[in-house]
């Protein structure tokens, strides 16, 4: 399976679809809790267009932890040394929740390695109900482990009508969550998250 080493040797996973760069390259940035494997279904439709490029960020799916604190800063970091590593010297970022704010912090720190962007599930402000959700959920993993704090986001995750329509998938969402995390790396991001700029305040 293909993985990169960083500058501080932490192995980070990442896969790609036909990418010459040469052309245009879209890279795919997930939340929190979400794997390369959250964007598999869009690989046939955008693989016709585009290059594609799709990583487990640091902490997450199947990349290390590594040694050092999590923050945005480093996560931007790992962006870039892999754009590098692969010969991408610019690419369009499409992320979500999380994915956006490291796309946002990627374009204002290296303007010049990002062409577009697409952020999605992303307010220009933290909120202070965000703010306790996520204290929620790092609660929730000390006490009670991974599935309760899976189940606990469901509701702030997905709305009314994606649980109305999928209650018999609800067990399946919750185990997947916990198949694809570790609960010490989990804990270590969402540390670090309470401690992210808001996306408003960020500097340009």
């Amino acid at each position: 399976m293909p993985y990169f080493t960083t500058k501080d040797g932490c192995k980070i996973f990442y896969r790609t679809h036909g990418i010459d760069t040469s052309d245009r390259v879209v890279i795919l940035l997930y939340g929190t809790t979400q794997t390369t494997l959250y964007w598999g279904a869009t690989v046939p439709a955008f693989s016709k267009r585009f290059g594609l490029l799709f990583y487990d960020a640091r902490a997450q799916g199947q990349s290390d932890l590594g040694d050092k604190p999590i923050s945005l800063k480093l996560h931007v970091a790992d962006l870039k040394f892999l754009m590098e590593q692969l010969g991408i010297d610019k690419a369009n970022l499409v992320g979500i929740s999380h994915g956006a704010r490291v796309a946002l912090a990627m374009a204002i720190e290296y303007p010049n390695m990002v062409d577009r962007m697409v952020l999605c599930s992303l307010g220009a402000q933290t909120n202070h109900r965000s703010q306790a959700t996520v204290r929620s959920w790092l609660q929730l993993l000390h006490l009670s482990g991974l599935e309760a704090m899976a189940w606990a986001a469901l509701p702030a995750v997905f709305g009314e009508n994606f649980l109305k329509q999928h209650q018999n998938s609800l067990d399946m969402i919750v185990k997947a969550v916990v198949m694809r995390n570790r609960e010490k790396a989990l804990i270590a991001q969402l540390e670090a998250i309470l401690a992210y700029p808001p996306p408003g305040n960020m500097q340009t």
